[in-house]
């Protein structure tokens, strides 16, 4: 039996199911057995035999040990065709584990159909709405939610002022629509004119299935909307939609990724504390993630109907 291993997140594990089916035609078994990071993301496909969490304590008795089963651990995030801005990270990590990179092989989620059945509730009950994402950088798992998130995901988040403003543009321009606002409790959750749920993060894979479209970043509901082919609006500022996003939705750019610097943070240095003078790193230019409210709610009229 192949093992894969997978860290990093919800995004990255989105991404390896777009490989799974390849991945269990070269098994003996015709299935694999995945240990991440996020193990419920893989729970329902039908090709993986375990999906099991990278902290499981009988993993390496139960997996490894006198086992003829073959472990397989590949990082994408660290190939030099990703990191200079030239490869998507799927092709990348087909590559790495040898298998044929199709353009065609999209990720794919296999939902709870608890979870679809509260969202179909949530419709029913609220009518038509829009996800809307704009602060990413840390994981919905195991934090400390008391104080606010300090470092925003930088390159990858819009700023405070301007997502209030793409939020009362939607609900002037869209007065029944109800907005969700995806994000966790120290996050952007004082955005006004919009609702935040404590829901479980996967139920947001299956929320944007019934909504009407979303609006997001580099970050996880983008990558749930690519694993539904579910058309939307996708921001960028210092990462690019080469290398991280989806061509089938509206991806736009801020003043970083138009001109092609991609000011993200450098790849292998630290986020916090690297020169041990207690700075952090800053983005070279702040204003990245700046796109204008009304381009944004001009693209937003070809997907609301």
């Amino acid at each position: 039996m192949n093992v894969y291993i997978i860290e990093g997140g919800i995004g990255k594990h989105v991404f390896f199911t777009s490989m799974i089916k390849k991945l269990a035609e070269k098994s003996a078994r015709g299935k694999i057995i995945v240990m991440s990071s996020y193990p419920d993301i893989f729970e329902n496909n039908p090709l993986v035999l375990r999906s099991l969490s990278r902290n499981t304590p009988y993993v390496y008795e139960d997996l490894i040990l006198n086992k003829d089963n073959q472990i397989y651990f590949a990082d994408p995030y660290f190939d030099s065709g990703v990191i200079q801005n030239k490869t998507h990270v799927i092709e990348s990590w087909s590559t790495k584990l040898n298998i044929e990179y199709n353009k065609e092989d999209t990720p794919k989620i296999y939902p709870m159909p608890n979870l679809q059945n509260d969202a179909r509730k949530f419709k029913k009950e609220n009518g038509k709405f829009i996800i809307v994402q704009f602060q990413c950088g840390q994981s919905p798992l195991g934090q400390d939610f008391k104080e606010p998130y300090k470092y925003q995901g930088f390159e990858r988040s819009i700023p405070f002022d301007v997502a209030q403003k793409i939020i009362d543009g939607i609900k002037e321009n869209y007065p029944d629509l109800t907005i969700v606002n995806f994000t966790l409790p120290n996050e952007y959750s004082s955005l006004k004119n919009c609702i935040r749920l404590d829901a479980p993060y996967l139920f947001y894979h299956a929320l944007l299935e019934e909504a009407e479209t979303f609006i997001g970043i580099n970050s996880s509901l983008m990558h749930f909307a690519g694993a539904l082919n579910k058309t939307g609006i996708v921001l960028w500022g210092g990462t690019s939609p080469k290398v991280w996003g989806y061509d089938f939705h509206i991806n736009l750019s801020g003043s970083c990724s138009q001109n092609n610097l991609y000011c993200s943070r450098p790849f292998l240095r630290d986020l916090g504390d690297f020169n041990s003078s207690g700075e952090k790193w800053q983005c070279p230019n702040p204003t990245c993630m700046n796109i204008e409210p009304e381009e944004i709610l001009s693209n937003l009229k070809t997907l609301i109907n």
